[in-house]
């Protein structure tokens, strides 16, 4: 399953060459999973824990090309914003397939 989230997950976005392994030339991209989470408890073997029991609510950090987006928890971008953009898109979306549905075939 870890290989399927990491490195088939890079392959199949196109991504590979970039990210999905901690390998020399590529981006530094880690995500930091608390463990100590009642979803994750008692934790015998990591891959098995973070693959099938960790959610969003695990992840303490993520480094994007080695740089923090998310820390201690908190989403370090403008949230606001992109709960604006995101609903501007569906408004644009919504309005579009009524556009289409008030044409008469």
């Amino acid at each position: 399953m870890l290989e399927i989230a990491t490195l088939n997950g890079a392959h199949v976005a196109g991504l590979e060459d970039r990210t999905g392994s901690l390998t020399v030339g590529k981006q530094a991209d880690i995500v930091l999973i608390d463990a100590r989470g009642i979803n994750m408890v008692p934790v015998h073997d990591a891959v098995t824990a973070v693959t099938l029991c960790a959610d969003v609510s695990n992840v303490e950090a993520v480094l994007v090309a080695g740089q923090f987006r998310k820390r201690d928890g908190k989403l370090l971008a403008d949230v606001e914003r992109a709960r604006v953009l995101v609903d501007n898109s569906r408004d644009r979306l919504l309005g579009a397939v009524a556009d289409k549905k008030a044409v008469p075939a």
